[in-house]
């Protein structure tokens, strides 16, 4: 059942792509050989850090969770939105008396 539902959501996107690439957009379509290699050096980075994880789970567990967490970026950004566009957060008590 998941196969065929992963078969035709390739399917359904392929053909959207190729419908996509019809429209008359004025675009030309040209390849970036740089960025395809880049593109599957990232690719081909992220397998072999996913088969060390499979093969070293012990040895990696910090990165594991790390990685996991998505690196604490969120973090990160929270803390930059807040500096930015600082929020007067409202107690739990000033909401119940105000109801």
């Amino acid at each position: 059942r998941q196969f065929m539902s992963g078969i035709g959501m390739v399917a359904g996107l392929t053909a959207i792509a190729a419908i996509v690439h019809q429209l008359p957009f004025g675009t030309t379509d040209t390849h970036h050989l740089q960025a395809g290699l880049f593109a599957a050096g990232g690719m081909a980075l992220m397998y072999l850090v996913l088969i060390m994880i499979e093969l070293c789970p012990k040895q990696l567990s910090a990165f594991q969770r790390w990685s996991y967490a998505g690196f604490y970026l969120d973090e990160a950004y929270t803390r930059l939105t807040l500096k930015l566009w600082p929020i007067d957060w409202v107690s739990a008590e000033k909401m119940s008396t105000k109801a």
